[in-house]
């Protein structure tokens, strides 16, 4: 869905779609990036369905830098 594409550049995670599911029908008010993070901050991330972009073992990785936060 494209109102999720943020996560990505702005956290580094993909949400699955039972995660977007959950979102879209839980969130208070209208559904939009605020309402979003908002949600996301609330919630237990490892059940809610989002997937990480970043290097899974990123401290064997030697020097490499993050992308930076928006």
């Amino acid at each position: 869905m494209k109102k999720f594409d943020f996560l990505t550049s702005a956290w580094g995670v993909t949400a699955k779609e039972n995660a977007i599911a959950e979102i879209s029908a839980n969130v208070e008010g209208s559904l939009n990036q605020k309402s979003i993070q908002e949600y996301i901050k609330d919630s237990d991330i490892r059940k809610l369905g989002l997937t990480s972009s970043l290097l899974k073992e990123l401290t064997k990785s030697g020097d490499c830098s993050l992308p930076p936060g928006r």
